[in-house]
């Protein structure tokens, strides 16, 4: 099976947003269960609208293929979050784990900088 994820041009601009989503759950869902799927994202959108008839309004963003896996599928290796994760800038010098992240660099860090800006001070 094919699914054709796409969104109507005329609704406004941030369709393609929540339809990328919504592939994203969904494929999330069919592993959950015991299904396989792909995201095909590289493909000739005129060719697909052509063969589905589907109008010019809607732009078609993806496609995810659905179905049982082979005996022998093997789950991809994944990239490390520290890979592909930066803090607060692009050019920033890799963490050495991602917890060290939060806590220098990341959402954790509000913390330390709210307490700075405040200059709490303790009274005897």
């Amino acid at each position: 099976m094919v699914i054709v994820l796409g969104f109507n041009t005329q609704k406004g601009k941030y369709g393609r947003y929540d339809v990328t989503l919504a592939g994203g759950n969904m494929m999330t869902m069919a592993t959950n269960l015991g299904l396989g799927t792909c995201w095909i994202g590289a493909f000739d959108e005129s060719k697909v609208k052509e063969i589905l008839e589907i109008p010019e309004n809607i732009e078609v963003i993806g496609l995810i293929t659905l179905g049982y896996p082979g005996e022998n599928a093997e789950v991809p290796p994944r990239v490390e979050l520290e890979k592909i994760v930066h803090w607060e800038s692009w050019s920033k010098v890799r963490r050495q784990t991602l917890g060290d992240g939060m806590l220098r660099s990341g959402p954790l860090s509000l913390i330390k900088k709210i307490f700075r800006k405040r200059k709490i001070v303790r009274s005897n």
